[in-house]
């Protein structure tokens, strides 16, 4: 459940959902796998087994599959803590992670899973 109200959204982009594996690695500690649940030109949605503080910087590696393909675009970013949150749900902490800098390449590759 979303902590504003619908109208009060500030996502900018359209999102789509992504269930797959991808690895995180925050600043002086070694990668650690995480499910994703979203993505879209601005962003990733993850969940975790920690909750990272807000504004935290992170790199991400995901293999990103490609609309209308069998192929998959492996793309590695950084991205900013946005929120996370404890999910029963989802089984441990939803954390919505914003692009930094995002190169063309990610900017094609999320575009390509998008449609």
């Amino acid at each position: 459940m979303s902590a504003l109200p619908a109208s009060q959204e500030q996502r900018q982009h359209r999102r789509r959902v992504l269930q797959t594996l991808a690895q995180v690695c925050l600043p002086g500690q070694p990668p650690f796998e995480v499910r994703t649940t979203d993505v879209s030109l601005g962003g990733l949605g993850i969940v975790a087994g920690a909750n990272p503080p807000p504004k935290l910087l992170v790199k991400v590696r995901l293999p990103l599959p490609q609309q209308g393909s069998s192929r998959t675009v492996a793309v590695e970013f950084e991205a900013r803590v946005v929120h996370s949150v404890l999910s029963r749900r989802h089984g441990g902490f939803a954390i919505g992670l914003a692009f930094v800098r995002p190169s063309q390449a990610l900017l094609q590759a999320v575009a390509g899973y998008l449609g």
